[in-house]
């Protein structure tokens, strides 16, 4: 009988070959694979892939989207355990909207999220489901003046939903023309209400695909074209929350053709075209740009809510990375975040500048604040085991590597282990869905009979 132990995060591996007396160990990783999408067979799979969003935490649940995958191709919703087990797909997409957008919000056991397309018009739905998948419902169908093609995260007030539409129905259809609009939506009257309307000629932005923040009566957001000044290179905006009082706070600069740091050869000195959204922290926004700065990868920059003293805190190189759509996350003075080819850490005043991981795909990244030491989940665009996108536990501190050794006795092995804050985890293939052992403590012995088991130790 062969029993091995697989790699994982945060896990330690050993593998036995019982009879050769072969041991190895590795040492401990900060980034652990708790789910990967299965591959494709045809046009469809099972259970979704390429996630484009973080997932949202709630106890030990993680919700979340996959941007196409599921019985149409269309996208999904699932459900994983933070450690990895319990998946479940709560929703395949293809009725009720096309190719979710926006990271999940959740109230009490309500879902709330937005499809790129699909609908009545294929202009986008808004939508909910409650946490066990029951009681999809589309709330609204975008098109005409509701705006087309809801992007970005929603922000969520009471028992109201604000949102952005960034696309534009290119006729004036008595509501524009126009390039993206600001709505609400009342979840207890199913009210849903317009508050802004960006004008075809972009002098007060255009297209705003990074979703809305809230802070008292105002909602803050970015458009990634237009401005109230040329060269229309995006800007950030803010406006109450019941609608007026629209005010662009930054203008973001014109760019100036550069060969010297490659496609697509643009830099200034603010960065260009945010397609992010922004994160509050302390009467401060902050945000990234994906375009242009010094070194033409895109910046991170901070603003303060009244619009003053806009300031640069990183400027992004080619070996960088440029800033992905995910939000950035602060705490403790800490801004944590991802690019094309890493995931960082920098101080709120632009010193310690630190690379906590190089990624091989887009990484989109939610916090666990509750933890004792902040740590963070997340989903992969692509990777994982069938190179589909993932589901990740991520802790920028690493975890202490646990003392393991094995014991062989007449018809059983022996698994020791040293710390209670992990968990003993089996599955029947190395690639499979791994579970958690009901009632493993160290030492634990597995009898030599059934199947052939792969276990790992994960954190919990």
């Amino acid at each position: 009988m062969k029993l091995q132990l697989k790699p994982s995060f945060p896990t330690f591996f050993l593998c036995i070959l019982i009879g050769s007396g072969w041991v190895s160990n590795v040492a401990a990783q900060t980034v652990f694979n708790l789910r990967s999408f299965t591959g494709y067979t045809g046009d469809t799979n099972s259970d979704g892939a390429y996630p484009s969003v973080a997932p949202t935490l709630s106890g030990n649940a993680l919700y979340g989207t996959t941007s196409q995958g599921g019985l149409l191709d269309y996208g999904t919703v699932y459900k994983v355990n933070t450690d990895g087990s319990g998946y479940k797909l709560l929703y395949w997409f293809g009725v009720g909207g096309t190719y979710p957008s926006s990271v999940l919000t959740l109230s009490s056991n309500t879902l709330y999220g937005t499809a790129l397309l699909g609908g009545n018009e294929d202009a986008g739905t808004l939508f909910r489901l409650n946490t066990d998948g029951s009681n999809f419902t589309v709330l609204t169908h975008f098109g005409g003046s509701a705006g087309y093609v809801p992007m970005g995260n929603l922000a969520l007030s009471g028992n109201t939903l604000y949102g952005a539409t960034s696309g534009s129905d290119g006729t004036t259809s008595g509501y524009g023309p126009h390039h993206g609009t600001i709505y609400r939506f009342d979840v207890a009257s199913s009210n849903f209400t317009t508050l802004q309307y960006f004008p075809y000629d972009g002098t007060q932005g255009a297209n705003p695909k990074g979703g809305l923040v809230i802070s008292g009566v105002n909602l803050y957001g970015t458009t990634q074209n237009g401005g109230s000044s040329f060269p229309l290179n995006g800007t950030i905006f803010r406006m109450l929350d019941t609608g007026g009082g629209f005010q662009i706070l930054k203008n973001f600069d014109g760019t100036y053709y550069n060969p010297s740091v490659g496609t697509p050869f643009q830099t200034n000195n603010s960065g260009a075209f945010p397609n992010a959204g922004l994160t509050i922290s302390d009467g401060t926004l902050y945000g990234t740009t994906p375009v242009a700065g010094h070194f033409g990868r895109g910046t991170l920059f901070k603003i303060n809510l009244n619009g003053s003293a806009f300031t640069v805190l990183k400027h992004f190189t080619s070996l960088d990375g440029t800033p992905t759509t995910a939000n950035l996350i602060v705490s403790n003075n800490t801004i944590y975040g991802t690019t094309s080819s890493r995931t960082f850490k920098i101080n709120t005043d632009g010193s310690g500048y630190t690379v906590l991981y190089t990624n091989s795909q887009e990484v989109f990244l939610t916090p666990e604040f509750s933890s004792p030491s902040l740590k963070f989940y997340g989903a992969t665009y692509a990777g994982g085991n069938f190179s589909s996108g993932s589901v990740i536990k991520f802790d920028p501190t690493g975890i202490p590597q646990p003392s393991i050794s094995f014991q062989v006795i007449p018809g059983a092995i022996v698994i020791n282990w040293n710390s209670s804050s992990f968990l003993l985890q089996s599955s029947l293939t190395p690639n499979g869905v791994f579970t958690n052992i009901p009632g493993a403590t160290s030492p634990f012995t597995n009898p030599y009979v059934g199947p052939q088991k792969f276990f790992r130790l994960i954190s919990q």
